[in-house]
C-alpha cells in the first residue's frame, strides 16, 4: 500500500492519537484523522501546532516520517524510524543524487504539474 503523506498547516492545530489513528483537531472539532498504518510523512507545517512526545513517538514507531518545519515554512529537521531503513535509503539517494539528476527530476515534477493544472481547468 502507498503511504500518504500529511501537511499539517493551517492555526491552532492541536494533534493527538486515538485508536491507532493519528486525529487533527482544532477548536475541539476535529478536522482530520488517519490510521497510523497509512501514514508515510507528516509535515508540520504550523508553528502554532501542539502535539506531545508520545504523539511523535507513535507516528514514528509507525514507520512514518516527521518533517517539522520553521517559520519560512522550510524543513528544520526530521525525525526518521529507526527501524524504517528503506525509507533511510530512499533518503541517502536523494541527498547523494548528483546536480543534473536533481535539475531533470526538478524539471519532470513541474512539467507534471504544469500538465495536471491544465487538465484541471475549464
Amino acid at each position: 500500500m502507498i503511504k500518504r503523506t500529511i501537511e499539517i498547516s493551517g492555526e491552532r492545530n492541536y494533534l493527538s492519537i486515538s485508536q491507532g489513528s493519528l486525529i487533527v483537531r482544532r477548536e475541539n472539532d476535529i478536522v482530520g484523522q488517519i490510521p497510523l498504518e497509512d501514514l508515510g510523512v507528516l509535515i508540520l507545517d504550523a508553528p502554532t501546532t501542539t502535539y506531545t512526545h508520545s504523539v511523535l513517538s507513535e507516528v514514528i514507531a509507525a514507520g512514518a516520517v516527521v518533517i517539522p518545519c520553521g517559520r519560512d515554512h522550510l524543513p528544520v529537521g526530521i525525525f526518521l524510524p529507526q527501524e524504517n531503513t528503506l525509507m533511510t535509503q530512499r533518503l541517502a539517494l536523494q541527498v547523494d543524487a548528483s546536480l543534473p539528476l536533481r535539475k531533470t527530476l526538478w524539471k519532470q515534477v513541474v512539467r507534471a504539474k504544469v500538465v495536471a493544472q491544465a487538465k484541471s481547468l475549464p
